[in-house]
């Protein structure tokens, strides 16, 4: 309840302060005296409405800021404040000030007032529930009681149920065309470690590289010794033959273990050549192995889907169970309109006899 209303610079009130009594208040006078600024000025706190800053009083200067505050019987209070013709002004409360957005009270102000247009009657409005239809007297009672929840409620559940079952029906197929991809790739440990001994046979085959032209320059060299030894031959004189004969033989001896050496490293490239195949081999695999860690990858987005699978299993777990209490509400509202009507025997909205054959239509007329 309303215990108190104050509002400065609108319309035709300069400064106005109100202490309403318990129970009905009248506020009485002449025509244009500003007793419909008084709804207004209401209208303006509990509403946000109206917008602009034609409402602020002629007299007022253009520093000069507008305001509207209720004080509630429990000493909270709201004010509303507009300065200036630009901006949308703001809320005061016991907690905190809010900015006044759009058309739309802040969530925090309206749960300290409990009240919206439905709270606010003008002398020019029809009775209250009387001139409404049964249909939307039903609605506003359903609203008061909280049971539109339960349609929230299922309308998110259902939604939530939709979009988890589509994704878990194409994480199971992604799952299965995984699982199946990888069957392909059973010795994938194997090709790693033939991959590495690839790695270590190139190493090698670059140092028998090295070797194999250290060699080749040896045997350039003999070759050139070969042929200065052909050049002596003709030179040397017969006294001198047998020395160089044995010189000869002691670098043919030299030349044999060098020509041996040589056919022992063309063994090891003949084999280094065989290696060398392989490896080709192994690299064509590389695209496999590629596949392989894409895979991987894909694997990794699944389970990251799995875990957003199972968080909103749990949002609906919780959705669940406010649909649940939510159903509770409204057996508790139905067992106690029951008990209502029996003590009134006659429907307030259209007066026929409550009965036991009828009570339960009327019961589930005003909850729907």
């Amino acid at each position: 309840m309303i215990k108190e209303f104050e509002t400065e610079n609108f319309q035709a009130h300069k400064l106005t302060h109100i202490e309403f009594s318990d129970g009905v208040n009248v506020i009485k006078g002449t025509s244009h005296h500003g007793k419909s600024s008084i709804i207004r000025a209401l209208r303006w706190i509990i509403e946000n409405q109206p917008r602009g800053a034609e409402f602020k009083s002629w007299f007022a200067g253009t520093k000069d800021k507008v305001t509207a505050s209720i004080v509630l019987d429990d000493d909270a209070y709201v004010s509303r404040e507009r300065k200036g013709k630009t901006g949308s002004g703001k809320y005061i409360t016991p907690i905190d000030t809010y900015e006044a957005m759009g058309d739309n009270v802040p969530e925090e102000v309206y749960g300290i007032l409990q009240m919206d247009h439905r709270n606010i009657h003008s002398q020019d409005d029809g009775y209250f529930l009387i001139s409404l239809k049964p249909r939307e007297v039903a609605k506003l009672i359903g609203d008061a009681a909280g049971l539109g929840i339960i349609e929230e409620v299922t309308g998110k559940v259902n939604s939530i149920i939709s979009g988890t079952t589509s994704d878990i029906r194409y994480a199971k197929k992604d799952i299965e065309e995984l699982t199946e991809n990888l069957k392909r790739f059973e010795n994938l440990d194997k090709i790693v470690d033939l991959t590495n001994q690839v790695k270590v046979i190139i190493g090698k085959h670059q140092e028998l590289c090295v070797q194999m032209n250290i060699i080749l320059n040896l045997i350039s060299d003999t070759q050139r010794e070969s042929d200065v030894i052909q050049k002596c031959r003709k030179k040397i004189k017969l006294e001198q033959y047998i020395d160089i004969v044995l010189d000869i033989q002691m670098q043919k001896k030299v030349l044999e273990e060098k020509h041996q050496s040589i056919s022992n490293i063309i063994t090891s490239i003949s084999k280094s050549k065989s290696t060398i195949e392989d490896c080709q081999k192994v690299k064509s695999l590389e695209p496999i192995v590629n596949e392989i860690f894409d895979l991987q990858n894909k694997k990794k987005e699944m389970a990251e889907v799995q875990y957003s699978i199972a968080s909103r299993l749990n949002e609906i777990d919780r959705l669940k169970k406010s649909k649940d209490e939510a159903i509770a509400m409204r057996s508790l509202l139905s067992n106690r309109l029951r008990d209502k009507l029996i003590q009134m025997k006659i429907c307030e909205s259209c007066g026929s006899e409550i009965t036991d054959k009828n009570i339960e239509k009327v019961i589930a007329w005003k909850l729907q």
